[in-house]
């Protein structure tokens, strides 16, 4: 079947779209116990996938085996949108034809969602696709999703014990999960609750038309913490780094909470540790996590935590508007590679996806 793969064992950092083909030969999968293979219709092109694939992931983990060649080649990808063809021993509550979300485990598997077809587990990271949503808008809402309903669901109980309408900080508001975020936050929280955004200056109308009811520049304002001193409840944090830390421990009030999606490294990543480097970065999260010395708590959100009914419920209500900045076609590999660079950026307003084949007739009738 066709597919884009890596056929390099080693790939720098930086440099997937140079070392991406597109094939012909890629085996195709069968359906292993609790797995379905689904005929993909878009998979997403998200910076930790594009990570995972040079073996950056976290700075240090790459998805997929160690050993890659012309003969054994990796297909990037983790998340999809697809139709189920075949049915593994075991699995229940889904039929052949039903138009699902998915993604495969990342660290075992040779094969991801960039290809015609793939085998995904059934579990926490199944979903049926929300019928009012195209796949591509449906998956723009998947795994981002899952990192609003972890992010809200460990500020929780700080919000709830807010004895006023608190005061919520979304630092990176304007990404694709960040608009996820502020749309989640107006639904889920009372009136009268204060939603600041940090964004771009340029960003501000974006932020605004999601929910937030104050606009911070870093821009123009990159001491926003020092402006709010003690006055917010929670911060969520989609950026990581030491300015967003610095800033959240200036404007938390004293027992509230730094809730942060990244860690303390600005868009992990973008370099590949030692395994000292490594150990040493989850040691500094270590710290500041079970610190004795902080006014608030600090939380490394783990996103594979997300309960899907939590992120049903929020469909259900139809909640988000999900934004789908760019689509390529799958056999294109310029534009794909154009794509991957644009996500590299951390510029992206929406979801960028992989077009892969069309909803037919029959699906439709699903």
């Amino acid at each position: 079947m066709k597919g884009l793969a890596v056929v390099s064992s080693a790939p720098k950092v930086g440099q997937l779209g140079n070392l991406l083909e597109f094939r012909e030969d890629i085996p195709s999968p069968k359906p292993e116990e609790n797995h379905v293979v689904v005929r993909v219709l878009a998979a997403g092109i998200a910076i930790d996938e594009i990570h995972g694939a040079e073996g950056s992931f976290l700075g240090y983990f790459r998805f997929g085996p160690k050993t890659v060649s012309k003969r054994a080649p990796l297909v990037p990808g983790v998340e999809c949108c697809g139709v189920i063809e075949q049915l593994g021993p075991g699995v229940k509550g889904f039929k052949v034809g039903d138009v699902v979300l998915g993604s495969v485990k990342v660290m075992s598997s040779a094969q991801g969602t960039w290809a015609e077809r793939v085998m995904l587990p059934v579990g926490p990271k199944f979903a049926l696709k929300p019928a009012h949503l195209s796949p591509e808008e449906a998956l723009s809402t998947f795994l981002a999703g899952d990192v609003v309903v972890t992010a809200l669901e460990i500020a929780r109980p700080i919000l709830e014990k807010a004895k006023r309408p608190p005061t919520i900080v979304v630092a990176g508001a304007t990404g694709s999960i960040g608009t996820l975020m502020l749309q989640a936050i107006r639904h889920m929280q009372p009136d009268g609750t204060k939603v600041i955004a940090i964004c771009s200056s340029r960003n501000a109308g974006l932020a605004e038309q999601f929910g937030a009811t104050r606009v911070m520049a870093y821009d123009t304002t990159p001491h926003w913490g020092k402006s709010l001193r003690r006055s917010v409840d929670v911060v969520i944090d989609l950026v990581g780094g030491a300015e967003v830390e610095r800033n959240a421990a200036q404007a938390l009030k004293k027992g509230g909470r730094l809730v942060t999606l990244c860690g303390p490294d600005k868009y992990v990543g973008t370099t590949k540790r030692s395994a000292f480097g490594f150990t040493s970065w989850a040691l500094r999260i270590a710290g500041r996590m079970f610190s004795p010395f902080k006014h608030y708590s600090y939380v490394l959100g783990d996103y594979n935590s997300a309960k899907r009914e939590h992120w049903q419920a929020l469909h259900d209500a139809k909640v988000w508007t999900p934004t789908v900045e760019m689509t390529v076609d799958f056999d294109n590999i310029k534009e794909v590679k154009r794509a991957i660079q644009h996500v590299r950026t951390h510029r992206a307003k929406g979801k960028v996806c992989i077009h892969v084949s069309d909803l037919d007739s029959e699906d439709l009738k699903q």
